[in-house]
């Protein structure tokens, strides 16, 4: 698995796996850059992502106000503070990185993660082709190029992204 700090700018899709339903495969051409597994059971939230960069287990707690769990598992320790019903919050890393998670439509279809000064960083988009079939596209934006937590916001951004069109569809 190559690192994703060594994509370049550009859209890469999140495809399922052919043989595992709750594995999907962030892909640069043919190659597998990152996965997200699901945990198994009714209305499971909770994923383990992998990077070449490092691994993590994200989970979330609570009916009204949404605690997300990061769980370094030989990822870069992070912890995420959810703004709530509004969606979005804040990312800080170990490294010293800090960041805005912040949808960029009225129908949260579109995410970025921005840094100082508001400079997207990555987006994400979640576009619906089919009844019952979204499509998940990652953006990696120039200004990700040097960002050593690049990896980490792609994953826990896309499950954020996923998430919060699940909690959308569940709401209208």
């Amino acid at each position: 698995m190559r690192s994703l700090r060594e994509l370049a700018p550009g859209s890469y899709s999140w495809r399922h796996a052919k043989d595992d339903l709750q594995l999907r495969d962030l892909v640069a051409g043919d190659e597998v850059v990152a996965t997200l597994r699901w945990r198994e059971g009714f209305a499971a939230e909770g994923v383990e992502a992998q990077t070449a960069d490092g691994a993590w287990a994200f989970d979330r707690r609570g009916m009204l106000t949404k605690e997300v769990i990061i769980d370094p598992r030989g990822g870069v320790p992070a912890e995420y503070d959810s703004a709530g019903w509004e969606g979005g919050g804040e990312l800080r890393t170990a490294t010293g990185g800090r960041y805005g998670f912040r949808p960029t439509t009225a129908l949260s279809t579109r995410w970025a993660w921005v840094g100082e000064g508001d400079v997207p960083l990555v987006s994400f988009l979640l576009e619906r082709r089919r009844i019952f079939r979204t499509v998940e596209v990652v953006r990696l934006e120039p200004a990700a190029d040097a960002n050593d937590d690049v990896s980490l916001l792609v994953v826990l951004g896309s499950w954020l992204a996923i998430l919060g069109r699940r909690d959308q569809g569940a709401s209208g």
